[in-house]
């Protein structure tokens, strides 16, 4: 079973618009290609057992110490069938780094809350829930992208992803879902 929180349930400080560019129509809708996996990892500075303050944590390094607008997800998940409801996906994301900017401009960020149990079933249907929505939203399976494969490529830089799990599962799915 899968449990939705809205960014207003999770606590998260409002955004700063005058950091934020808004996606075009067609960036958000016909030119939009899919999703780019994130994983934060069990462990390390942003690391909290409670996902909640887990994420005002990641929002707070990434408005007060790296000048974002906003965090740099459009959602997340974790390991306990949990979806986070994140950047409102109208803006440009920042969670990638590519040629153009084309994984902030076409492809939604989706951050894996991963903690010590690794992959759990609740995670996988987590995961699923993000690329059916995907799918429902735009009536069409999102292209799905693990961080790393923008450094590979793609004009992206190194990755601060911890771990190999998601960049594992994209792989196997051979990036489409």
């Amino acid at each position: 079973m899968v449990t939705f929180h809205d960014r207003a349930s999770i606590g998260l400080a409002p955004p700063n618009p005058a950091h934020l560019t808004l996606r075009t129509h067609a960036e958000n809708t016909s030119q939009k290609q899919g999703l780019t996996w994130h994983h934060t990892g069990s462990g390390g500075t942003l690391f909290h057992p409670d996902p909640l303050a887990r994420l005002r944590g990641i929002q707070s390094y990434h408005m007060n110490t790296l000048g974002y607008g906003d965090i740099a997800y459009e959602g997340a998940f974790d390991a306990d069938g949990n979806v986070y409801a994140l950047r409102d996906s109208k803006y440009v994301g920042a969670h990638a780094s590519s040629f153009g900017n084309v994984a902030n401009r076409l492809t939604d960020g989706i951050c894996w809350l991963e903690d010590s149990r690794g992959i759990t079933s609740a995670g996988v249907q987590a995961f699923r829930w993000w690329n059916d929505l995907f799918r429902w939203v735009l009536a069409r399976p999102p292209q799905c992208f693990a961080h790393r494969w923008w450094a590979e490529g793609h004009g992206g830089t190194a990755t601060a992803c911890p771990g190999d799990d998601w960049d594992a599962v994209v792989r196997f799915v051979h990036g489409n879902w």
